[in-house]
């Protein structure tokens, strides 16, 4: 169920927090920093999160706008994740991204 609070549209929400995720099943912790290209923040933005869900997901990482169509994940060690060449298949364990940033269970088992 859509927590319309802070999600206004969950499936463009995909490859963003399935980088997050992906970020967290490679090297068991959270990310700090989310490189985003400028179009794809445009729509998460504008058409995937409220101003209150946008909120809280800068209130668990600091996002960088960069060109093209590009979502990678960093941490202040220098590790990395990226979504483009690493794919999304990587499911974490315990607490799911979505829920790790505050905006409740928006897909049934989907991490």
């Amino acid at each position: 169920m859509i927590n319309e609070e802070f999600v206004k549209n969950a499936a463009s929400l995909n490859r963003p927090l399935q980088c997050l995720n992906g970020f967290r099943a490679k090297f068991g912790v959270w990310p700090t920093q989310f490189v985003i290209g400028k179009g794809p923040y445009k729509l998460l933005k504008d058409a995937s999160l409220t101003p209150a869900g946008l909120k809280l997901l800068k209130e668990k990482v600091r996002l960088i706008l960069c060109e093209g169509e590009r979502y990678i994940a960093l941490d202040n060690e220098g590790r990395a994740f990226n979504y483009g060449s690493e794919g999304w298949e990587h499911l974490n364990e315990g607490l799911s991204t979505q829920e790790w940033i505050g905006f409740g269970r928006l897909w049934g088992n989907v991490e």
